[in-house]
Formats: C-alpha cells, sequence, structure tokens
C-alpha cells in the first residue's frame, strides 16, 4: 500500500474515490499531506468536488434501485433501506478521514447530515397514506442514515443495529 504524500497524489485518490474507488478510502486514512498556501485552495477544491460526486452517484443508484425494485412486501422494502444505508458508508468513512481540518470535516458532516435528513423526509412524504405497511415502512425509514462515529481520530463506523455500551458492572448492553 503506497501512502499519499504529494499534491498529485491525492488528486488521482480523490478522482478514485469520486468513480465509485472504496478501497481507496484506507489509504487516504492512513496518509498524510501538508497542505501549503499554493496547494490549500486546490487541494479542498478537489475533496469538495469528490465528495459532492460521490454523493450524485449514492443518488443514482438509490433512484435506480427504487425504480427498478418495486416493493411487494415490507421485507423488500427493508431490503432498499439497508443497501441505501451500507452504500453511504463510503461518505461516512471519507468525513472521517482524521486529515481533514475540523472546519471542513464538520461542513462535510453537517452537509451529509441535512442530506440525509431530507432524503428521509422526502421518502416519508411519498408513502402512501393507504399502504397497507405505512407505519412499519414509516419506522423502517427512522433507521435511514443513522451512523455513529466511534470518536474523532477513529475512522472506524458504527451502523445502527448492534451498537453496545457498557454499563459500570463491565456487561455489554446490546441494543
Amino acid at each position: 500500500m503506497k501512502l499519499l504524500t504529494s499534491y498529485s497524489d491525492w488528486a488521482m485518490a480523490f478522482e478514485c474515490f469520486s468513480k465509485g474507488d472504496d478501497t481507496i478510502l484506507e489509504i487516504m486514512s492512513s496518509s498524510r499531506f501538508d497542505v501549503d498556501a499554493g496547494t490549500g485552495v486546490r487541494f479542498y477544491k478537489r475533496l469538495e468536488q469528490a465528495y459532492n460526486a460521490r454523493k450524485c452517484k449514492w443518488v443514482d443508484s438509490f433512484n435506480k434501485s427504487l425504480q427498478w425494485q418495486k416493493t411487494r412486501s415490507l421485507e423488500e422494502y427493508g431490503i432498499i433501506i439497508r443497501n441505501a444505508n451500507l452504500n453511504l458508508q463510503p461518505l461516512h468513512r471519507f468525513i472521517a478521514i482524521p486529515l481533514w481540518h475540523t472546519d471542513v470535516a464538520g461542513t462535510l458532516k453537517k452537509d451529509l447530515e441535512n442530506f440525509i435528513t431530507d432524503t428521509r423526509q422526502n421518502m416519508k412524504k411519498s408513502i402512501s397514506s393507504t399502504a397497507p405497511y405505512r407505519e412499519q415502512m414509516l419506522i423502517i425509514l427512522n433507521n435511514f442514515g443513522i451512523c455513529h462515529a466511534l470518536n474523532s481520530t477513529n475512522s472506524s463506523i458504527i451502523y445502527n443495529q448492534h451498537s453496545a455500551t457498557e454499563n459500570t458492572a463491565g456487561r455489554k448492553i446490546i441494543f
């Protein structure tokens, strides 16, 4: 695994990420780059372009899955939402890369949270009030996009279904 050290390495990595290559995220997480006056603006512009391109790619794939997979049952709807959550993982991991300046990471995180909230609200509006499993569909939809980072320096992600906490007795409580 070759670490990214130069601006051109990072530009290629951003291009790979924007085209859908998730393997580059591990390399990005362990690489370093010293942003200077000559490359700072270009670096963060490329970062933003890669993030937006990847988000658009997610929207396109999600819209295709909704169009091609007609939901005939509650289980099929749950599968579509689960797949949409799994496809959001690379964006969450991209935002959690420790190299990003805290302002940039905060802006990207806020943008993704707003995007997920808007998508969830639009999907809730699209569910018919006469749908046979409306309440269950809304419950499934409430879990859409939920992701919690372990901490700000670690890019590991815990996804919604099996988060665990420890109580004072040392036992794990699984929710």
